[in-house]
């Protein structure tokens, strides 16, 4: 018990002996504290303006997502009826003519080549993403404009090529 004693004794000791007082700020330590908020607030409304530019384009590239993601699930829902109903034109292959058969073959054909150009542009949205982190670092507003109209740009192909794939698609469901 003593030894208990001795020691936080020792310890409040060097504790009270170690103790620093602050100086009191003096008027000019307390306006050099303001400069650095100042500069923080300049900052803080430097981007607010920013983003407020930015804006449309944001809301654009948003609005253009959720419309390829209603576009994806209608082209699996496409895709899912095209592929039975071409099952269907298989077990009855005497019912076939050969001008349904070309028909098939040239959407199955233009299938492939939209998919092919669909996969083309999968990352070169993650690139503009990429640049616009770099040009924010560097405070480069010029550069993302430009990615964000080409991050746009990019979105409404891919939307023009879901909805060209959703029509051959549909068009093979008529073939009868």
């Amino acid at each position: 018990m003593k030894k208990i004693t001795a020691c936080v004794l020792m310890i409040c000791l060097l504790g009270l002996g170690t103790l620093a007082y602050a100086e009191t700020p003096s008027e000019g330590a307390s306006t050099d504290t303001k400069k650095p908020l100042a500069l923080l607030q300049q900052k803080v409304q430097t981007a607010k303006e920013l983003y407020s530019q930015l804006q449309p384009q944001i809301a654009e590239i948003r609005d253009n997502r959720t419309e390829i993601l209603g576009l994806r699930a209608e082209a699996r829902k496409a895709y899912d009826a095209a592929a039975e109903h071409v099952k269907e034109l298989k077990e009855n292959r005497d019912n076939l003519t050969d001008e349904q058969v070309g028909e098939l073959k040239q959407a199955i054909k233009t299938l492939r080549q939209y998919r092919l150009e669909l996969s083309g542009t999968i990352g070169n949205i993650h690139t503009e993403v990429l640049e616009i982190r770099a040009a924010r670092r560097e405070q480069n507003i010029e550069q993302i404009k430009e990615s964000l109209a080409e991050i746009i740009a990019i979105q409404e192909e891919r939307i023009e090529l879901l909805k060209s794939s959703i029509e051959v698609m549909n068009r093979v469901l008529e073939i009868d």
